[in-house]
């Protein structure tokens, strides 16, 4: 499975609604995605547009979350 984490705000809420945004600490009420593909779909069609914030895609492997992709830091 796939999550998608904002940093500073956490990951995308289970209950996630694009008029009122929701985020979570906890991995367990996070939604998830079963590919990698709908992960980044949302992404760059629900968060991209509508924050400014970089997003991360995480990655369950084992019951375990590991990052996957992460914004590159520009100076």
């Amino acid at each position: 499975m796939y999550f998608l984490k904002i940093a500073g705000l956490g990951f995308i809420h289970k209950s996630w609604k694009d008029p009122e945004p929701r985020f979570c600490t906890q991995p367990a009420k996070a939604k998830n995605w079963q590919t990698l593909e709908a992960a980044l779909k949302f992404g760059n069609q629900k968060l991209t547009p509508k924050l400014k914030i970089p997003w991360e895609v995480w990655h369950e492997v084992e019951d375990e979350l590991r990052p996957l992709m992460r914004p590159r830091l520009t100076r």
